[in-house]
């Protein structure tokens, strides 16, 4: 899979938050609690456009937002806004059903990554769906990932 080099300005997502330490369920949960709120966000800049924003934190601790890219000016009740700040990312794109995203998050980690001779960097990991989404099981869906990488 040949990567796409990008660099991304900062940016505001407003959106859903869990954490893999003190929220229930998992990611599938939280975008099932977001969907039907997402009409409440104002200000959206590409409202076909949804994110998922992998923030690291430490002691295997991490943090992602369900959202959209916004001016951040309004907030729903029970959301948060975040910056994701500058980044330069190689992006690749993701087919299939999500079930297997920890599958092609693998294989550019250690294979497509080094083959590129691209090195990671400190950063949040961003799943971008567009119109390419068609379902989360459906085999036709495309996302495209962003990785963090040093330029």
């Amino acid at each position: 899979m040949e990567p796409k080099l990008v660099k991304k300005a900062a940016f505001t997502v407003v959106g859903m938050e869990w954490n893999n330490k003190s929220s229930e369920g998992g990611i599938p949960q939280l975008w099932d609690r977001f969907v039907p709120r997402e009409d409440e966000i104002q200000g959206k800049l590409q409202p076909d456009v949804s994110y998922g924003v992998c923030i690291p934190g430490s002691n295997g601790d991490f943090s992602y937002i369900a959202g959209y890219e916004t001016t951040g000016e309004h907030m729903p009740n029970g959301m948060m806004n975040f910056t994701v700040p500058e980044q330069t990312y190689a992006v690749f794109t993701h087919t299939g059903s999500l079930s297997r995203l920890g599958e092609t998050m693998e294989l550019i980690y250690s294979k497509w990554l080094p083959l590129h001779s691209l090195e990671p960097s400190q950063g949040m990991d961003l799943e971008v769906y567009d119109e390419r989404f068609a379902g989360p099981e459906d085999e036709q869906t495309q996302i495209d990932l962003y990785i963090p990488v040093k330029p």
